[in-house]
């Protein structure tokens, strides 16, 4: 069994994700990490990270365990107004694809310096402390599904609809502008 605690100042997500010069990619590509031996705990600690505007204070803890690769009990802080949760996170290599998929939360400390920063309208602005939802992520076609979206543990019926309906149009949500209004059009249509 593996265990390594690594702590940088600054980490570029830009350079891990990206498709041909990126170790990390290079190593889930090769399946190395599918050995069924392999038991392993990464802990990565930063500060600073690069690549994502106000994003600080990321603890990321990755597991080997039995071939798959696993990310829990993870967090991430945006601007100082939402603690951004990763858990049961699993990392497989599908048909030459990789896919990233599991659940990730928003716990608020600061509701109302996030409505302000994504600019929701106040007629649309509810006192909430945690949004969560699933994701499914292909890394190689760089298109991601959202679904099974709560808010403060309570599904909703006519949010889901619109996740639904935003995945069919296969948007590129890492586009800031689709990303904005993506976010904007949640806080439209949910009516808790």
């Amino acid at each position: 069994y593996l265990s390594s605690n690594l702590i940088v100042d600054r980490l570029d997500l830009k350079k891990i994700f990206q498709d041909n010069s990126s170790i990390f990619i290079n190593l889930l590509n090769s399946g190395i990490f599918n050995n069924q031996s392999l038991n392993a705990e990464f802990k990565i600690n930063s500060k600073d990270v690069k690549g994502i505007n106000y994003l600080k204070n990321l603890s990321l803890k990755t597991y080997l365990e039995e071939g798959n690769i696993l990310i829990k009990d993870s967090s991430l802080d945006w601007n100082n107004s939402v603690i951004i949760g990763f858990d049961n996170i699993q990392l497989i290599n599908e048909k030459n694809e990789l896919k990233i998929f599991g659940e990730i939360s928003f716990n608020f400390k600061d509701i109302n310096k996030f409505y302000s920063y994504y600019q929701i309208s106040r007629q649309f602005r509810k006192n909430l402390a945690n949004i969560k939802l699933d994701f499914n992520f292909n890394l190689n076609q760089k298109k991601i599904s959202l679904d099974n979206l709560q808010i403060d543990s309570k599904t909703n019926k006519k949010v889901n609809e619109y996740l639904n309906n935003f995945n069919s149009l296969n948007k590129n949500i890492f586009n800031k502008v689709t990303f904005r209004n993506f976010i904007k059009d949640i806080f439209k249509n949910y009516d808790g």
